[in-house]
């Protein structure tokens, strides 16, 4: 599609860079990525949920400084200029927050999940090694023992 308006707006002429540019902004906002399937993401893959009341705890002590901090920016701010004095200084403090907050959680979701996990993995070919031990000690049992097995 982007190629064929291309072509069209290069025969034309004229203010040609422009108008491929503008094509080519077209041609970005038209633009329609492919439906994602979700069906092959594990739910092993996905991040076990965090306990609020962990979060609360973690996050209490920087709330309760960016809320000293912004009514020091509201008190700080002349009386008639209240708003224009102060919302800069409020957004950047609320906003630090919130990012420390996103980090937060996704630390504690991170945690919960690697605890939700097992901690000791059997090392690689352990399992095959217990499998020829296996099938070495069922080949060397006498047949009335193996057939007791089946």
């Amino acid at each position: 599609m982007l190629v064929k308006r291309l072509r069209e707006v290069l025969g034309s002429g004229g203010d040609s860079l422009e108008r491929v540019a503008d094509a080519i902004k077209d041609a970005i906002l038209d633009w329609e990525l492919p439906e994602t399937d979700d069906s092959d993401v594990s739910p092993l893959d996905a991040l076990q949920p965090m306990a609020p009341a962990d979060f609360i705890e973690a996050m209490r002590p920087r709330i309760e400084e960016t809320l000293l901090k912004v009514a020091d920016a509201i008190n700080e701010a002349p009386t008639g200029q209240l708003l224009a004095a102060s919302e800069a200084r409020v957004t950047d403090l609320i906003l630090e927050m919130a990012l420390e907050s996103l980090q937060v959680g996704l630390r504690l979701r991170l945690e919960a999940t690697q605890a939700g996990s097992p901690t000791t993995e059997m090392p690689q070919g352990a399992w095959a090694r217990k499998y020829r031990k296996m099938r070495t000690a069922r080949d060397t049992m006498p047949a009335d023992a193996d057939s007791s097995l089946e």
